[in-house]
């Protein structure tokens, strides 16, 4: 939750090696290849993604075909390699199971998904589906990630408005967490003024950015160099030099 990867990368690794157990090992294998490809920021440098491949193997050749680690593999599958029909069999199998945290995160991996081959009408839909799951949850860091996936729907299908709200939202969670959070919390706010064109605002955001992205240094993140880059366009539109 740090994004501290080495860290996190090196304990997992270890308790990888202190493990025989089939089933153990499937859970461990499933949390590292997961999480490894839903924070990509956590690296400072960025892992040999053949290796992060090996591990989602290592999960869905461990686990069982109905379980909680073999969907989260899965999860990891579709987020590193694009794969829709892996995130349609994860959410499938978190609906069979109930488990609310494993079907955000699955419908998360095919909005993202529908997102690329810019299909907004359905990445909105699923973005849709996962809100209605918030009254279930009560993580913070997951909270946040669902107002900001419903930001970005909302905001590929031109609703300024609903952006805005979720935007809003996920400040008012994200800011308070880490500093990687609230460069993704200034940075949702920015792009959200940024395609409206309201240069006044973004301008007035300059400073926020400026210090957030500072605290954020040792995290990459392409809101560090994107907010700046923001704050510079709307000097410009402005007529400041």
């Amino acid at each position: 939750l740090k994004f501290d990867g080495s860290a996190f990368w090196e304990s997992m690794q270890r308790t990888i090696d202190l493990t025989s157990d089939p089933a153990e090992l499937a859970e461990l294998y499933a949390e590292l290849s997961f999480e490894s490809t839903m924070r990509g920021a956590m690296w400072k440098v960025a892992p040999d993604w053949t290796l992060v491949s090996g591990w989602i193997q290592q999960a869905l050749e461990l686990a069982r075909e109905d379980s909680r680690p073999y969907a989260y593999g899965l999860v990891g599958k579709a987020m590193l390699e694009d794969d829709i029909s892996a995130a349609e069999r994860a959410i499938a199998i978190a609906e069979r199971l109930d488990d609310v945290e494993l079907l955000s995160f699955g419908l998360s991996a095919q909005s993202a998904n529908a997102q690329l081959t810019a299909d907004f009408a359905t990445a909105s839909d699923l973005a849709r589906r996962r809100l209605s799951l918030v009254r279930r949850l009560n993580d913070p860091d997951h909270l946040a990630l669902i107002h900001w996936g419903s930001a970005t729907a909302e905001l590929a299908l031109g609703h300024l408005e609903d952006a805005e709200h979720h935007a809003l939202r996920h400040e008012a969670i994200a800011a308070r967490l880490t500093p990687h959070h609230e460069v993704h919390a200034i940075g949702n706010l920015v792009t959200l003024d940024e395609a409206a064109g309201r240069w006044d605002r973004l301008h007035e955001r300059t400073e926020w950015s400026e210090r957030a992205v500072a605290a954020n240094a040792g995290t990459p993140c392409v809101y560090n160099p994107r907010n700046l880059l923001s704050s510079a366009v709307a000097c410009a539109a402005l007529g400041l030099d």
